[in-house]
């Protein structure tokens, strides 16, 4: 099954799980009602697609486990977002286009709807209709991946090594994406570490696009600030136009270096002549925006 034969029905699929969270929560609370101002945000949800997709590839589906699963991971990733935007990190006041929530809010409930999303994600997971072990073992990939974003974002405020910053700041939820529902179609060991390396090409593929649209792109197409990395003095491979074909090369690099890996992981999990469709789709989309290297897959 290709993605696009599943993406209509995606988005409203999704926003059942998402509204049967929403329904879980004392809205009357503040802190709640800033998760639910957060999740509401908008954004291109690729990493639930991703988790989607994989499983979609893999044979299981859009089952409510994996939906439940994609909004774990969304979660997650909105809670280094709200992070990422206070002042004593990237000091943003716009994000997807609306205000960021410590300004909706306040610093202290931004800090604490963080806090409570990773912590509300990981119960999603150990409250899935699966086996304890199968639970577990999802639950501490996620806890993982977490703790190397914390890892990536400290790195950058460091301004320490780029690749090992966006490995661990963009590419450990990437890969724990790939890597759940790879687990609960029964990959082994093995194929599931490959898919880690796939996150970490992936997250070094994002993070320069990322990098590059703060220094070219519009704040209106990509519903922030731009300049975040100039104003807080953090350099990249974008930083001066001088470095700008270095920065492509770099993209180009390891976009080489992801396909050769998806098609390793290809190779070792599918029966011979198939492809992961779906989540190549999902991952040429989430690249689509870095528009000097064409991007297919």
């Amino acid at each position: 099954m290709k993605w696009s034969e599943y993406r209509g029905s995606f988005l409203e699929r999704f926003r059942v799980v998402e509204d049967l969270y929403f329904a879980s929560l004392n809205l009357e609370l503040e802190i709640n009602q800033a998760i639910k101002y957060i999740l509401e945000g908008g954004g291109k949800l690729l990493r639930p697609k991703l988790v989607t997709a994989i499983a979609i590839d893999l044979g299981m589906g859009p089952t409510p486990e994996i939906l439940s699963l994609a909004l774990a991971v969304e979660m997650a990733h909105v809670s280094t977002l709200v992070h990422d935007d206070l002042p004593a990190l990237d000091n943003d006041d716009l994000r997807r286009g609306r205000p960021t929530c410590h300004k909706v809010f306040s610093e202290g409930i931004a800090l604490l709807a963080g806090d409570k999303l990773i912590a509300d994600a990981l119960c999603l997971i150990l409250q899935l209709d699966l086996e304890g072990d199968l639970k577990a073992q999802a639950a501490q990939i996620l806890s993982k991946a977490y703790s190397d974003i914390a890892l990536g974002q400290m790195l950058d405020l460091k301004g320490h090594d780029y690749l090992k910053t966006a490995c661990h700041k963009t590419g450990a939820l990437f890969g724990a994406a790939l890597r759940m529902p790879a687990l609960f179609a029964g990959c082994g060991a093995g194929a599931i570490q490959q898919l880690a390396l796939v996150g970490e090409d992936l997250g070094v593929c994002f993070q320069l696009q990322n990098d590059f649209l703060d220094r070219y792109g519009q704040s209106g197409d990509i519903g922030r600030p731009i300049g975040s990395d100039q104003r807080n003095k953090r350099e990249n491979p974008f930083s001066y136009e001088t470095q700008l074909e270095r920065g492509i090369d770099l993209f180009s690099k390891f976009f080489e270096s992801l396909k050769c890996k998806i098609e390793v992981v290809e190779k070792n999990i599918l029966r011979r002549g198939e492809k992961l469709f779906a989540t190549r789709e999902i991952i040429a989309e989430s690249l689509s925006q870095f528009k000097p290297v064409q991007v297919i897959l």
